[in-house]
């Protein structure tokens, strides 16, 4: 490797580090399928179980095993990385570039030109793919072999070792390896890597996820409702009030209460005449 871009490595590494772009979420994790885990910048192995809708920031790494998938969307521009199966890379932003350090494993990679405003590029062992706006394959094999096939635009593959560039457009690969070679050829249908997934159910997705974490955030922030007034009927205070449903001065005592109660009855007027006595009634019947 040259020793322009170990420098630029140990450069970027140091700049991730004490950034406060290091917090800043650039991606989101999609898809998830298999063994996926993350190391996060500070950890020492990869022991964070990725799920679906998880964020990615400036430093992590992400690992992928036999037979797993994931997905990644960049939230700014919607670019979109497939991750296949056996698979190890890590995400590096600068201010104006935007890195994938591929390690080993094969990435499938559609880089929009709308909304960028960085530079986009893929770095393996041994190569730097610079792309503009590009769909495109970057396949890194455990024996070191690098493959850079071509779908749609066009980019530019450097080998570090030799210094030798290539331009790659669609329907054409290049290969690159650590004695410095870089070649171009024609590729075929069968080159490029089976595709698992559609780009227009990630974006959705994705979609579905920020909607989800806004409508969370607000119902966080959002102030406690109160519990509806409930109207307690006052009871009368009997104690207070008079036969007659009056209410009782304060300063009327007991005694008064119960003497104005008796006045009260005697002054209730009478249903009738008052009946006369049985013996009386008897006797004015034997006089008659």
């Amino acid at each position: 490797m040259s020793k322009k871009y170990t420098a630029f490595n140990f450069f970027l590494f140091f700049l991730l580090s004490t950034s406060p772009l290091r917090s800043d979420v650039i991606a989101r994790l999609i898809k998830v399928e298999g063994k996926v885990f993350f190391k996060r910048l500070g950890m020492e192995t990869f022991s964070e179980k990725a799920k679906p809708g998880a964020a990615i920031v400036n430093g992590d790494q992400i690992k992928i095993g036999d037979e797993g998938y994931a997905a990644v969307i960049y939230i700014d521009d919607r670019s979109i990385i497939k991750i296949k199966a056996n698979t190890k890379f890590s995400f590096m932003d600068s201010p104006n570039t935007r890195t994938i350090d591929l390690v080993h494993g094969t990435l499938l990679n559609k880089i929009n030109k709308d909304k960028r405003t960085k530079s986009f590029r893929i770095q393996t062992p041994v190569s730097v793919a610079s792309v503009k706006g590009t769909e495109f394959a970057a396949i890194v094999s455990e024996k070191g072999i690098e493959q850079f096939v071509c779908k749609e635009g066009s980019f530019e593959v450097l080998n570090m070792i030799s210094g030798q560039t290539v331009n790659v457009g669609p329907g054409e690969k290049a290969f690159s390896n650590a004695t410095g070679d870089l070649v171009q050829a024609v590729a075929s249908p069968k080159d490029y890597p089976q595709d698992p997934e559609f780009e227009e159910n990630i974006e959705s997705e994705l979609e579905e996820i920020l909607d989800s974490q806004e409508l969370d955030a607000k119902q966080k922030n959002a102030p406690p409702e109160l519990e509806p007034d409930i109207e307690l009927k006052e009871k009368p205070d009997v104690e207070n009030e008079t036969q007659s449903g009056e209410e009782i001065p304060d300063n009327m005592n007991q005694e008064e209460v119960l003497e104005n109660n008796e006045n009260l009855e005697s002054e209730i007027p009478s249903s009738g005449p008052t009946p006369k006595p049985f013996s009386l009634a008897l006797e004015l019947d034997l006089l008659l």
